[in-house]
């Protein structure tokens, strides 16, 4: 699964767009853009290219269980 999404940066003051990916039940990776002023401008090439962006992996020691 794969999200896009943008996200306003509060203590830098703009915004950035990121792309999730779910690789499994315990591992989500996220590449981040440049901060930019507009939000218009944050998931436009220039400022965000999942060719060249880093990524963060997120694991939890878990699995989600959807039966409460």
């Amino acid at each position: 699964m794969i999200i896009k999404f943008l996200a306003k940066i509060y203590i830098q003051n703009g915004y950035a767009c990121m792309q999730a990916y779910q690789r499994n039940d315990r591992i989500i990776e996220i590449q981040i853009g440049k901060i930019v002023s507009d939000h218009l401008e944050a998931c436009v090439s220039n400022n965000f290219d999942v060719r060249t962006s880093n990524y963060i992996t997120l694991t939890s020691n878990t699995t989600n269980n959807h039966d409460h």
